[in-house]
């Protein structure tokens, strides 16, 4: 009987301590995770893309907002505004953690030539034809370029080109299916 006694005791013994070890583990665990998704979030935090625009707008004192997008500038996740006001465009960007401008910069005029019709034009005889599906007016290393999209049968083509004389840079074909 003692026997007896000492195994059920023994064996209850076991599956405590199976059981408070099993779940002694997985409480500090999820207590460590939940912390790491606080901490994630605090590091995700950001600005929204309307109170961006807003700083951008108030740093240029006003002008039509063309584009706001959000990306990695020199490794801090920043939102790029491009803004016209009267014949000159600005590019703001602002840190999406801070809401604080990173650098400002004006194009004048006199480095845009060309129309963004001319440029689709341009575009569309590079492809053969065609339809544009997307362009957007950039600053590749200090040079002002058109980036025009063309849809073409079951490809896409990326045409680059240089905004003063509308001479094609680059021009890349994809096959889209």
């Amino acid at each position: 009987m003692k026997k007896r006694t000492f195994a059920i005791f023994t064996c209850w013994t076991m599956i405590f301590m199976i059981t408070a070890l099993l779940f002694g583990g997985l409480i500090p665990a999820s207590e460590s995770s939940s912390a790491g998704k606080i901490t994630m979030q605090r590091r995700q935090r950001r600005i929204s893309s309307r109170k961006a625009i807003k700083i951008a707008r108030k740093a240029t004192r006003g002008g039509t907002v063309t584009d706001c997008d959000l990306d990695y500038e020199r490794g801090v996740l920043a939102y790029e505004v491009e803004i016209y006001k009267g014949r000159n465009e600005y590019t703001v960007f602002v840190r999406a953690s801070s809401g604080k401008i990173m650098k400002s910069r004006s194009i004048l005029p006199s480095q845009k030539k060309i129309s963004v019709a001319q440029a689709k034009k341009i575009a569309l005889r590079k492809a053969g034809g065609g339809v544009v599906t997307d362009w957007d007016l950039d600053n590749e290393f200090g040079i002002r370029v058109y980036e025009i999209e063309v849809r073409r049968g079951m490809y896409e083509y990326d045409i680059t080109i240089k905004a003063s004389n509308g001479k094609v840079l680059s021009c890349t074909r994809e096959y889209d299916d």
